[in-house]
Order: structure tokens, then C-alpha cells, then sequence
């Protein structure tokens, strides 16, 4: 379950989530859930779940938005191993459109080279291809829903070259319309070093590059004409109880009536007080982008707490904290 809070001041979402290998790593004697997990995970056909709550309080009196009590999620994953290394996923959600999130099949060589063909996230935002169910936050941050390829149509290869996974794509846009001049290429490395027991350590750093809606990405649209570049860079590393991560989108836009950027970054802390309770604290700036001229940024601070009363639920808080000057 999990239960959030958020807009200007706050949310709170709450969370079912009933995904192999997306339960919180915590023992815990939970034998209706060691039931279901051995009934839907089988190599050839995975079923998973995440159905989500949002409830905004509205309890700050400047904010713009009302009270309100949503679904965030009301998602279905499919996915398996068949003969000779091909796999597939579908992933739906049924309270957004397009329903279909996620389409792909996909051939796998000894866990060292991978081709995928479909709809699904294209390599760029470590936090948007991290799974919504294992965020940290309710929401992901502004830049990377805002800026960014995010799902589209297209071919992506990857292999595993020592510490380092190396993702090349090629897609073609949000829609799939065979009569538009979208584009964009999109090339990623993920670094995970070893380190000491206790510890985990992930970098990251994408690239993107081409034309029209593969680049418009949420803030400017799929109708957007023109170029771009995009880059990113991520890290995250735990240990113990400790959390710390960041991730930053530069954006780089030419169009006909002139150039522009828009760009955004975030910076996040955590501790584990417990196995199952979390708190977070997370700077966000934005740039809005404009393809004809640079925006100020607008940074937030959100604050947030993580409950996980199963291995299947989650409560999620949080709180969002204008910046003072920030516009």
C-alpha cells in the first residue's frame, strides 16, 4: 500500500504492490505472501501488481490545489522467459492513458548482450527506469518526469562489458504514427563497482540526441519542432541506514525561431531508523525549458517518510517546501 503526501505542501500515498523481486529485502513471517509469490512467479509467466492511493490534505491555506483523494496506480505486469533466450514484459494502467505502458519482446544471450523491441522507457532518467513501486519519493522529481525521451517506440541493445552495462537505442517517439519525422538515439552506461559488504554503489550517465516529439519529452510535447541534446548523470550509494543520491538533466534545444535549455537536478538523504521506516529529506530544482529562451530555476524541498508495514505495502509521506526567492 502506499499512501502519499504532495502538490504544493503535501501528499500521501499508500501503495499495494505485489511485484517479484520488488518487496522490501526485510524477513518477515508473512506466509499469505510467500503463497502468492511462489503461485505467480514461474520462468514463463510473472504476474505482478501496483495499486496506489493519493490523498492531498489541502492543509496549508495557500495551496492552489483543493483536497483531494485520486488513484495513482491501478497497474497489471506480465512477463517471462521462454526457450532460447527470448522474454517478453507487458506492463498496463488502467487509470491512464495510453493504457498500455509497457509492450516489448526481447532476446537475451548469456546475460552479456540484449536486444529489446517495442514500447517501453527509453535509457536516459535512472530515476524514471527505476521502477514506481521503489522510488523513494510519491513523486518523481520535476526534471526527470519533465525532461527526458521517457517511453517510446524503438530498438535498444545492451551488454555487460566488466563493471559497466553499456544501453544503445534508437526510437522513434511517444506515438506510433508511421508518418512522423521523430527520432532520437539514446546511449547509457550504468557503473556498479564493488565495494565493501553493507554497501551499494550505482553510477550513471546517459546521452540523447534528435528531432521533433522524440525530444519534446512531458514539458514541451510531442508536438515540439526542432533539435535537441540532452545529458544526464546519476549516482546513488548506500550504507547501512544511509542513503544518499543525486541526478542531474541538461537539455540543449534549436529551433527555427532560435535556441534554448531547460535543466534540473536533485540531491537526496536518507536514514533507516528501523528496517521498515525511513526518512528522507530531497532538494529539487527545475528549470522549465523554453526553445526560445532560458527560464529561472524553482527549487523545492521535499520531505518525506517511508513505512513498510508488509513486504507488499508501503506508506509514503511527503511534503513539499517552496523555496524562498525561487520562482
Amino acid at each position: 500500500m502506499r499512501m502519499r503526501i504532495s502538490s504544493l505542501p503535501q501528499i500521501i500515498a499508500l501503495a499495494l504492490l505485489t511485484v517479484p523481486g520488488f518487496g522490501a529485502a526485510q524477513e518477515r513471517e508473512e506466509p499469505v505472501y510467500d503463497d502468492l509469490m511462489e503461485f505467480v512467479t514461474q520462468p514463463a509467466f510473472n504476474v505482478g501488481t501496483l495499486f496506489s492511493a493519493v490523498v492531498d490534505p489541502s492543509i496549508d491555506g495557500e495551496d492552489p490545489q483543493s483536497a483531494n483523494i485520486s488513484l495513482g496506480s491501478a497497474r497489471l505486469l506480465l512477463g517471462g522467459v521462454i526457450d532460447n533466450g527470448f522474454r517478453y514484459f507487458l506492463q498496463t494502467n488502467f487509470d491512464a492513458s495510453p493504457a498500455v505502458l509497457d509492450a516489448r519482446v526481447g532476446w537475451v544471450y548469456d546475460e552479456r548482450f540484449g536486444v529489446w523491441a517495442g514500447r517501453f522507457k527509453t535509457p536516459f532518467n535512472q530515476e524514471l527506469l527505476d521502477y514506481a513501486g521503489v522510488i523513494d519519493f510519491v513523486n518523481r522529481s520535476r526534471v526527470v518526469s519533465q525532461i527526458g525521451p521517457d517511453r517510446q517506440y524503438g530498438v535498444q541493445m545492451a551488454t555487460q562489458v566488466g563493471i559497466a552495462t553499456v544501453h544503445l537505442g534508437g526510437f522513434t517517439g511517444p506515438n506510433s504514427t508511421p508518418t512522423n519525422d521523430d527520432l532520437v538515439g539514446v546511449a547509457r552506461v550504468n557503473v556498479v563497482p564493488e565495494v565493501e559488504e553493507g554497501q551499494r554503489l550505482r553510477m550513471g550517465a546517459s546521452v540523447a540526441f534528435g528531432r521533433d516529439g522524440a525530444v519534446g519529452g512531458q514539458a514541451i510535447g510531442s508536438g515540439y519542432d526542432g533539435e535537441a541534446t540532452l545529458f544526464e548523470a546519476d549516482v546513488r550509494w548506500e550504507r547501512g541506514p544511509l542513503l544518499l543520491a543525486a541526478e542531474g538533466v541538461y537539455a540543449s534545444y534549436e529551433t527555427a525561431g532560435g535556441d534554448g535549455s531547460g535543466s534540473g537536478w536533485y540531491a537526496t538523504g536518507g536514514w533507516r531508523f528501523s528496517e521498515r521506516t525511513q526518512v528522507l529529506l530531497r532538494w529539487d530544482r527545475y528549470t522549465e525549458p523554453a526553445p526560445t529562451d532560458t527560464g529561472e530555476a524553482d527549487d523545492n524541498l521535499v520531505f518525506g517518510f517511508n513505512a513498510w508495514p508488509t513486504s507488499a505495502s508501503e506508506i509514503q509521506v511527503n511534503w513539499v517546501a517552496p523555496i524562498a526567492g525561487s520562482s
